[in-house]
């Protein structure tokens, strides 16, 4: 079992280099590989209108800096403004908080009606109708407090970014949607600055050396994905134990076992993704960096 997931995560990093450069015929990738392999290969597979971003947001690495203190203050504010209420109340406004718009249409205008409710949840996934029509009822006040320090961080971000050029501030905009973009780029701050400059210099160069990389990660990914199915379904023991732990993380962090029941095994799934928002920070009980709550089916690669 682990040897399959093991096969499937790690592939030799030279692999990637070699392809990419075949591709672009430049030291760039191999360059930037060897200060920071990880964190290209997480830029590498991300759409490429976010690593038009990441590259834009690269050029002003202090700004990044700046945005993740003021993250880290504003969690803070957030997490400080919950803690006195039980985890259930917690639990709504962090998920009401996740849809954009959502937390701001609850909270302004006084407290809605049922009716009002049903009308704003329209707008929405049905899977938090509920949470929107308990929370109307049972939290108007604690919403209305969340959705002011909300504005208050976003006024604080306006004010910090506004000495930037138009580009650079729609990059860090476009960011903090992908929560987890500036923590990479802040995290790896020696690659950040080296690949900012690299893209000041040559900004064709960078973005083709990108778009290499994430082909070669596509192609490998899309094999090594075959491969590791092929592999449990010849090993029914192995898919059996990864099943069984599935269900007791389904279990452990309160998904419903029968939340994805689908039939027709020719359906495909497109879930859409609503992270935690990156001035609130996501729950204090994940001891780990958890901003997009998936079903477990996708945690564990399930696709029925």
């Amino acid at each position: 079992m682990k040897k399959l997931i093991i096969s499937f995560i790690f592939f030799p990093v030279s692999f990637f280099i070699q392809k990419a450069e075949a591709q672009k015929g430049s030291g760039l990738a191999k360059e930037l590989m060897k200060e920071d392999s990880a964190t290209v290969a997480a830029i590498a597979i991300y759409p490429e209108i976010v690593r038009k971003n990441i590259l834009e947001a690269s050029v002003a690495p202090e700004a990044l800096v700046k945005i993740e203190i003021l993250q880290e203050n504003t969690s803070e504010y957030f997490k400080s403004a919950l803690k006195d209420y039980p985890k259930e109340t917690q639990i709504r406004i962090w998920d009401i908080a996740r849809y954009p718009g959502l937390l701001d249409r609850m909270a302004d205008g006084g407290k809605k009606s049922k009716e009002e409710l049903k009308k704003i949840a329209t707008d929405y996934p049905s899977d938090v109708t509920e949470t929107i029509l308990e929370s109307g009822r049972k939290d108007h006040e604690l919403l209305v407090k969340m959705n002011e320090l909300n504005k208050k961080s976003e006024t604080a971000f306006e004010t910090l970014t506004k000495d930037y050029p138009e580009k650079q501030k729609s990059a860090f905009r476009e960011l903090v949607k992908h929560p987890e973009t500036v923590k990479l780029l802040t995290s790896g701050m020696r690659l950040t600055v080296l690949l900012g400059d690299a893209y000041k210099k040559d900004r064709e160069a960078v973005r083709e050396t990108l778009d290499s990389l994430s082909l070669v990660y596509a192609e490998q990914n899309a094999k090594n994905l075959e491969d590791w199915k092929n592999g449990l379904e010849k090993n029914p023991e192995a898919k059996k134990e990864m099943e069984d732990a599935a269900k007791k993380f389904a279990n452990d962090e309160g998904y419903d076992e029968d939340e994805l029941e689908i039939s027709d095994q020719s359906v495909v799934v497109n879930y859409v993704y609503y992270p935690y928002p990156y001035w609130m920070g996501y729950p204090y009980w994940y001891d780990y960096p958890y901003w997009y709550p998936y079903p477990y089916w996708y945690d564990w690669g399930f696709y029925y």
